[in-house]
């Protein structure tokens, strides 16, 4: 592994299918696992709707033989020779399905390795079964790890212009909550909040759900906001425009 307790070795990431723009920006990662054992990954989505805005986060500091297992998982898969690579098996197949992306960092560098539809049945590509079992474990540690929601110090809040609501009947519309105004030439921008303003959003948001509005001069906005992890920079990916 790196140097450094506080170093994140080992994530993994799902970009989304074919789902709208406010469901695939900003996405956390599925798991996001440092030197030291500490873990940060999304807990289970109520499925209810609309669903609360902020994502379910948390943080597990995972106990030697755990951190172990994963260990052993990792050794088991491809990641430490991968470059950069996607294994595209049901990209002809399956239309619009997620990307889920394993990123191994060691002394030699970064390894990413994705895969497109990794759950849609049976790949016959070797490297794809120990991916499996390695989400299989994450999966398993993190749910038996005394675990504690992540609120964190540090928020990302995507803008999006919104059009009027089309079902008004669940439509809550609120005041402009940010410092900032939104950009004025920009259909979507993304801003890293810290400090006091993070603190009270945090908050704000808590009571939120998907179906929130939010107001400023004669626009409605959609905000999607989630906590950042450690060493995350935040408004990372692809811009959605």
């Amino acid at each position: 592994m790196p140097d450094g307790e506080d170093t994140v070795f080992l994530q993994v990431e799902l970009s989304a299918g074919f789902v709208p723009i406010e469901y695939s920006i900003g996405r956390p990662p599925l798991h996001r696992l440092t030197v030291a054992g500490d873990l940060y990954y999304e807990g289970p989505t109520p499925e209810i709707f609309p669903g609360p805005l902020l994502p379910n986060l948390r943080h597990a500091r995972l106990p030697e033989a755990a951190l172990d297992e994963v260990l052993l998982a990792i050794s088991a898969t491809a990641l430490a020779e991968a470059d950069d690579e996607q294994i595209l098996e049901y990209a002809s197949i399956i239309a619009d399905a997620p990307y889920t992306t394993f990123i191994l960092t060691d002394r030699a560098g970064e390894h990413r390795l994705g895969v497109y539809a990794l759950l849609a049945g049976r790949f016959t590509d070797p490297r794809v079964a120990p991916l499996v079992r390695l989400l299989e474990t994450l999966g398993r540690v993190a749910e038996d790890a005394d675990h504690e929601s992540w609120r964190g110090d540090r928020l990302q809040v995507w803008v999006l212009r919104s059009e009027p609501f089309p079902e008004p009947d669940l439509a809550t519309v609120e005041p402009w909550p940010l410092a900032a105004p939104p950009a004025p030439a920009e259909r979507v921008d993304c801003r890293v909040l810290d400090g006091a303003e993070a603190s009270r959003l945090h908050s704000l948001f808590a009571g939120a759900n998907h179906c929130y509005r939010w107001e400023h001069g004669e626009s409605l906005y959609q905000l999607v906001p989630r906590a950042l992890f450690p060493g995350e920079t935040g408004c990372a990916g692809a811009d959605p425009r």
